[in-house]
Parts: structure tokens; sequence; C-alpha cells
């Protein structure tokens, strides 16, 4: 039903701006993958998940930051957020190697 409503009102958003005017989504940390895949279907061409990608990243930290030794935390805590990029670009953007 969530997703219903919201491809609805997206439709309607973006058929009352037109194709020239660029939609944006803010404040997307608790949307699934699956309703930001109908955002992008829906004319949605900027969407930020700075937050989300984080989570997993500030998740490795916590748990780790009392056994690992910093330098290595470090690098292995961007390999983290960097995977956390990585999916959203493959499996819910689909934007991988397109740049």
């Amino acid at each position: 039903m969530l997703i219903t409503n919201l491809m609805s009102r997206l439709e309607k958003i973006h058929a009352a701006l037109g194709e020239s005017t660029s939609l944006v989504l803010h404040g997307t940390h608790t949307v699934s993958d699956d309703m930001l895949r109908v955002a992008m279907q829906r004319g949605m061409i900027k969407i930020n998940q700075n937050r989300s990608v984080r989570e997993e990243y500030h998740k490795y930290i916590a748990e780790n930051c009392r056994v690992v030794e910093l330098t290595k935390l470090q690098s292995q805590g961007v390999e983290v957020y960097s995977g956390g990029v990585q999916r959203m670009m493959v499996e819910v953007f689909k934007s991988a190697g397109r740049a």
C-alpha cells in the first residue's frame, strides 16, 4: 500500500512539474531499496544516501574500536563504507560503470 501511494504521488508531482524539472530526494535513511527504485522510475534523479551507507560503517567501528588497532580499524572501516556505496550503485541505482 505504501509503495502504491508513493507511486501515485510521484507520478502526480512529475506530471505537474514536467520532464524539465529534476526531482531530488533527501532524508532517505529509512526508505527501503524498493521504494527508492519506485522513486527513480517516477522521475527522481538524485537521491541522497550518505546516512544509509554509513550505518554499516558505524556498526563496524562500534563493534571493533576496542579490539582492532587504529590504522587497521580505519582501513577496514573504509572498506565497509565502500561496500555500502558499491551495493547502492550496483543493486539499487544500477549506476555502476555508467559515469
